[in-house]
């Protein structure tokens, strides 16, 4: 086994060190160290805590999220001292006790009876599952209240109190939103440190002083020497970074920073390094291929789904034919000034492929489109680029107003499609009776409400992954959650497509919508029949009344 390989492997989810006790940092994690927003969160509520005299902080999350690392940090600092740490996943318990009753044991000076005038300080990092089991609990209200705001499905906002603080990593985000305009307002502080300390050129970088040994005993073209030189540099650190995010926010990808340091390693450490050939496997072991393609950790398997060689388009078919109907590496298909000197080096290994008889020459393109794709980020939807420019704006104060109102017309325009009918309707609404020449509408009455979102001063991180918004019909509310999956829907609609019975059924969040303002509309009174030629007739309540359609 390389340096580099020993030491990448200690980020997997398969090391020794991957699970942490809330005691003390190995070396390689106090090196990886870097401080998220979340910890500055939680360290001003100690301080509040501190200021009252006494009380409980609660950290809320699912394993992995980081919990115990951030215990054995704050007790590192020794400013907390005074603090007695619990973390509920790795405390004892008494073999006569379950988990929970030993907790609630542990807690006995927090409960509603004490925790007012408690003079004691507690930091508890508490699981989901676990403090769900707080609900309900008349001894502990006060911290099932807050598991009822933490669990709940909808955003609640909740004070803090002087003797009771929170921190949820519900609405933490592994990324930043920004507000300065550009095509991609979004970042990440964390990943981009994490990798900037991978890549440090330092002696002290236990990962740098491994690629220099691997690069004196393997050799500079080794795999794992040049996934190493490609992950550091800049516009290689700045595609990765986009493209988690983009999958968080496309696909739904949930994860930890364990999963990300897993990840770290499945793309620099290629699956076959026991058995590695060159001739079988170069293309195959080298980044970009591992991050398109591997399918090691959970990170990859959601980025597979971002695969430039999964979209057809004319740009790309134009990029592959030169590269399949080409003797050697064509000119300018390699940024030869963002790959530095590594351009020469992989040049001259694609020249040796290219001479194999084109035995080699669909590998080399892949490989190729790949690169290029890393080597500059390019989102292959539109409705991405779209939509994160909503979400930036929405989670601004200055430009929220002007979202809402873009929405409600874009909402307002696909509701009849929704329902197969092209008609800008208005104030109508689509009953759900259709029929191939008629199509039932009923009047109602609606004004768009604005829903205070969770973004606080300046953590940038902290915030929605939809945008919630609210109607208010005949003095109810119907709220609508436009996550990415729904706006993609609402802009296929907005395009000219229409969803046949199938489709509107699979969009259930939108179809209860359009059925919660159905219920509010005026279809008791009234309802608006259009014929196919858009002639309208309003069919008012009448007794013992019929009506023939010719």
């Amino acid at each position: 086994m390389s340096k580099i390989t020993d030491v990448f492997k200690q980020l997997s989810h398969g090391s020794i060190g991957a699970v942490q006790n809330g005691c003390q940092l190995s070396d390689l994690a106090q090196y990886l160290n870097v401080n998220r927003m979340i910890e500055e969160n939680i360290k001003s509520h100690m301080q509040a805590i501190k200021a009252n005299g006494g009380g409980l902080v609660l950290l809320i999350g699912n394993a992995g999220d980081g919990k115990s690392h951030i215990i054995s940090k704050l007790k590192a600092s020794g400013l907390y001292n005074d603090f007695e740490f619990y973390n509920d996943a790795t405390a004892s318990c008494s073999p006569r006790m379950s988990s929970i009753e030993t907790l609630k044991m542990v807690l006995k000076m927090f409960d509603d009876e004490h925790i007012q005038a408690t003079d004691k300080k507690m930091f508890l990092a508490i699981n989901l599952g676990k403090l769900n089991e707080f609900v309900g609990d008349e001894r502990f209200s006060e911290i099932g209240n807050i598991a009822q705001t933490v669990l709940s499905e909808h955003y609640i906002k909740t004070d803090q109190k002087s003797y009771l603080r929170h921190v949820s990593f519900s609405n933490q985000q592994n990324f930043e939103l920004l507000q300065d305009g550009t095509e991609y307002p979004i970042d990440s502080a964390f990943i981009r440190e994490i990798l900037d300390k991978i890549t440090l050129k330092v002696i002290s970088n236990p990962f740098y002083q491994a690629y220099l040994d691997t690069v004196s005993s393997m050799g500079a073209m080794y795999p794992e020497v040049i996934n190493y030189e490609l992950l550091s540099l800049p516009s290689v650190k700045d595609t990765i970074t986009k493209l988690i995010i983009e999958s968080i926010i496309r696909f739904q990808l949930i994860f930890t920073p364990r999963d990300f340091f897993d990840y770290i390693c499945s793309i620099v450490v290629f699956p076959f390094t026991g058995s590695y050939k060159e001739g079988l496997h170069l293309f195959e072991s080298l980044l970009p291929t591992l991050i398109f393609e591997g399918r090691t950790s959970k990170i990859q398997r959601s980025i597979n789904l971002l695969d430039p060689l999964r979209v057809s388009s004319l740009e790309h078919n134009k990029e592959l034919s030169v590269l399949y109907t080409a003797f050697k590496l064509p000119e300018d298909s390699l940024d030869q000034a963002k790959l530095g000197g590594l351009y020469e080096g992989l040049k001259e290994k694609i020249n040796f492929y290219y001479r194999n008889h084109g035995k080699d020459t669909e590998r080399i393109a892949k490989f190729v489109l790949r690169m290029n794709h890393l080597l500059t980020y390019e989102s292959e939807s539109p409705e991405y680029k779209r939509y994160i420019s909503y979400l930036s704006r929405y989670n601004d104060e200055d430009t929220r107003f002007d979202v809402i109102n873009e929405l409600e017309e874009l909402i307002d325009l696909c509701i009849p499609r929704h329902y197969g009918a092209y008609l800008e309707a208005g104030n109508l609404i689509p009953l759900n009776i259709q029929g191939s020449k008629y199509r039932l509408f009923a009047r109602v009455d609606k004004n768009m409400s604005e829903v205070e979102t969770p973004y606080i001063g300046d953590n940038r991180n902290e915030f929605l992954l939809y945008i919630p918004l609210e109607w208010e019909v005949k003095g109810n509310t119907i709220p609508l959650k436009v996550d990415y999956q729904l706006f993609e829907y609402i802009c296929s609609l907005e395009k000219g497509k229409l969803a046949i019975n199938y489709e509107s059924e699979l969009n259930i969040e939108f179809s209860r919508f359009i059925r919660e303002q159905v219920k509010n509309s005026a279809s008791d009174k009234e309802v608006i029949i259009i014929s196919s030629e858009n002639k309208q007739l309003s069919l008012k309540s009448k007794i013992n009344k019929s009506i023939t359609l010719s």
